[in-house]
């Protein structure tokens, strides 16, 4: 009788389960909060800016620019002081370049030296602590790219030799 009981339980919770919808929410957290990159990329597509975000899943934003910084930590450019190895989430909105300088690299240290990583035109990365198969992003010089970017520039796509952030 009590196999009977356990069984019929167990029928029960299996038949409640396919009958109970999961949200997107509800089946991946970080579902919801990924697309906030996505949109920021979309709602901004091809208006020629970088942006950089304190947090993941582009949520503290720091700063918007069209234009190069060669030092996050100085009181001068678009990024200036505490943004300083401060970046967790980018998104790339630049427009088409007669120069092809389309994609933005950015630096471990400043005036374009250390480490680097790129991000192509019109993409974003949610989170630069880790790929999207889960291991640590590192720029091109071993360190890691999370919280590590001290400058940026527009560059074309050959100028980051293959050195995608993803």
């Amino acid at each position: 009788m009590r196999k009977i009981r356990i069984a019929a339980a167990a029928l029960a919770l299996a038949g409640a389960s396919s009958v109970i919808p999961i949200s997107a929410a509800q089946a991946s957290p970080s579902a919801t909060a990924a697309n906030a990159c996505e949109n920021i990329r979309d709602n901004n597509w091809g208006d020629g800016n970088f942006r950089a975000y304190r947090y993941t899943y582009c949520s503290g934003w720091m700063g918007t620019t069209p234009s190069w910084d060669s030092h996050w930590g100085n009181n001068s450019g678009p990024f200036r002081g505490n943004e300083d190895d401060a970046a967790t989430s980018l998104v790339n909105t630049g427009a088409d370049d007669p120069n092809g300088l389309v994609a933005v690299r950015f630096w471990s240290k400043k005036d374009y030296k250390g480490g680097y990583l790129c991000i192509r035109q019109n993409d974003y990365v949610d989170n630069l602590a880790r790929d999207i198969n889960g291991n640590v992003q590192r720029m091109t010089n071993g360190s890691k790219a999370n919280n590590n970017i001290t400058s940026h520039e527009w560059v074309t796509n050959g100028a980051c030799h293959g050195h995608w952030a993803w």
